[in-house]
């Protein structure tokens, strides 16, 4: 789960000897990796709670400054500076704004001139404490620089945006036909551009998610077998092993599409679920892992750990110290049962093409309580970040339904009223059943019995607020007990 984030959201690696296989520039290198155990096994009666929220893309300002919110400016700025440092092809964009009315600026001049202080401001603290990733931050000037934050002015105007791009990655459009293959003759074509730079992203940059993004699709099983279809075709071209790292998503129709087409976004786990805090571990878990690299003339001084089944969890470094034997222990850390395949990332090095597999089990029950936040979409950027969240909260649900126990599934929506709210849950578990039925292999007439089996209850609880700025987020909380 969404990396650079202090989000190290890992599960323990603990497995017996393995060989990968890595790629360097044009050559391959032969790297062994030995660990010393073959699975872990969590103490009895295990227990977790984990908060996962995703970090600002935005910094607040106070009314006619330059000076931003010093709260919490500190946590932000180290955040995008460690992502930037681990993940090579990332370049943040900042963008100032200011506000006519709450700035009292009048003069559009002046009001650039603030704006622009401002995005200077955010510009020297990250790159004074990560000068080696400066060059990849820029501040943007093609944009309207008092466009509010929401539909109106407000307050929260005076900011400065933070985003995410990736080195020469371009969104293309994919439109689709109405009998298969689905997608006009073009698409093959379009794949075949964008898949070497996608796998050379993917492959660079531990810390990255994609999601196909439908726009003007209809929002059930239908519109999601065009979107699985183009994402089968994507995944087969940049390889098998990136395949956790894609997830679906059909936007809503507040966008005037003249055509229904597809994007294939790229979203930073930045953004998407990462551990926020970690409430409570019980029993402590006592493992450790033991891992010695060979085959480097040099191991990296941080190594990024992650792990895959049906979701791709974020890294978590690893502190060699220049040795090439190092071992590894787990405090605070998300951890659940389960088969995985080890995802190892050395920095330049890369990943490994051929990565091993390793096991987790629990001796008699284990229970855990996950909190999700979710930003509410705002804008087509936002809709592929609410689309990756979903996915990867349908890739828990669905790994956690293998062990027997049962679970519950609360969403709650905010809103200036009851009916409001219950009506933007009800919206919300639409699409994340949805989700759920397609990387599943459920019917969708078959979902209602596939949670009975499993014994999961699904409840949508609304959340009335009285202040309209607060309603801009969900919460999924996934409540799960398994035993043997």
């Amino acid at each position: 789960m969404r990396g650079g984030v202090k989000s190290w959201i890992l599960i323990f690696l603990l497995f017996g000897i393995s060989c990968a296989q890595f790629e360097v520039s044009d050559s391959a290198v032969e790297i062994t990796v030995n660990l010393d155990r073959e699975k872990c096994q969590l103490p009895a009666g295990f227990s977790e709670g984990v908060s996962f929220v995703p970090v600002e893309d935005v910094i607040y300002f106070d009314i006619q400054s330059s000076e931003p919110d010093s709260e919490v400016i500190g946590s932000i700025i180290d955040k995008y500076g460690r992502f930037l440092e681990r993940n090579p092809d990332a370049v943040l964009r900042l963008r100032g704004y200011y506000s006519p009315k709450y700035d009292d600026i009048l003069s559009p001049t002046k009001g650039i001139e603030l704006a622009t202080k401002r995005a200077i401001t955010v510009f020297k603290l990250i790159s004074f404490r990560f000068p080696s990733v400066a060059n990849r931050v820029v501040i943007d000037s093609a944009y309207v620089y008092d466009k509010p934050l929401r539909d109106t002015s407000s307050i929260y105007d005076p900011r400065v945006e933070l985003e995410i791009l990736w080195n020469d990655y371009k969104t293309r459009k994919f439109y689709p036909r109405e009998r298969p293959p689905y997608w006009r003759r073009s698409y093959k074509s379009i794949i075949n551009d964008i898949s070497p730079m996608l796998k050379k992203i993917l492959s660079n940059n531990p810390d990255v998610r994609v999601v196909v993004v439908g726009y003007g699709f209809p929002s059930d099983e239908t519109g999601y077998k065009w979107l699985d279809y183009l994402r089968d075709k994507i995944v087969d071209a940049v390889g098998k092993n990136f395949d956790s790292q894609f997830g679906l998503y059909i936007a809503d129709k507040r966008y005037s599409e003249k055509l229904p087409y597809a994007e294939v976004q790229l979203v930073p786990a930045l953004w998407s679920p990462g551990v926020d805090s970690i409430a409570w571990v019980t029993p402590a878990p006592s493992c450790s892992l033991g891992i010695e690299i060979s085959g480097l003339s040099v191991v990296p001084n941080e190594i990024f750990v992650s792990l895959m089944d049906y979701i791709s969890l974020p890294a978590m470094e690893i502190f060699t110290n220049n040795d090439s034997n190092m071992v590894c222990t787990f405090d605070s850390i998300l951890i659940m049962p389960g088969e995985y395949t080890l995802n190892l990332y050395l920095g330049e090095v890369g990943f490994p093409e051929n990565q091993p597999n390793f096991s987790i089990d629990f001796s008699d029950s284990f229970s855990f309580i996950f909190n999700f936040t979710l930003k509410k979409p705002m804008d087509k950027r936002n809709d592929a970040v609410f689309g990756a969240d979903l996915w990867y909260i349908s890739g828990v649900i669905r790994h956690l339904a293998e062990f027997d126990g049962g679970g519950k599934l609360t969403i709650s929506a905010k809103s200036t009223s009851d009916s409001l709210a219950q009506a933007e849950g009800e919206r919300l578990w639409g699409i994340l059943s949805q989700q759920l039925c397609i990387s599943a292999g459920i019917k969708n007439n078959k979902l209602a019995n596939w949670f009975e089996k499993h014994d999961i209850e699904v409840e949508v609880v609304p959340e009335r607020v009285e202040n309209p700025s607060e309603k801009s987020s969900f919460s999924v909380i996934v409540q799960f007990l398994g035993h043997k």
